[in-house]
């Protein structure tokens, strides 16, 4: 991986990565580490280096566990799924009062209205 900054600097392997990565609010603190400590600067390389000289055996680990494409994950499912289930939990309870109303409030009931 390359990453050519605005400035001209050019970066490559782990260093790319994780300067790209940095862009992000939530990635800055992996930039901080690799460049603070050059235990992890070395493992980071080296972790990167692995990967990449086994590209294709890795390539095909990711289409195993998440399928041909890469796409971030929706929550379709459980809102149709959450919404669905709200709605009959709203019909058992309004059911419910329906049975019920008659014996809570009215002139017989737990409640009189006179």
């Amino acid at each position: 991986m390359q990453l050519i900054e605005p400035d001209g600097i050019i970066y490559s392997g782990a260093e790319a990565a994780l300067r790209a990565l940095a862009h992000n609010a939530h990635g800055q603190w992996l930039l901080d580490w690799y460049e603070h400590s050059p235990i992890f600067a070395s493992i980071a390389e080296k972790s990167y280096r692995f990967v990449a000289d086994h590209r294709r055996f890795f390539s095909s680990l990711t289409r195993l566990a998440w399928g041909r494409h890469l796409e971030p994950p929706t929550h379709q499912v459980v809102r149709w799924l959450f919404l669905r289930s709200l709605g009959v939990i709203y019909l058992i309870a309004f059911v419910s009062l329906w049975v019920q109303i008659m014996g809570l409030v009215g002139s017989n009931g737990i409640l009189p209205l006179n």
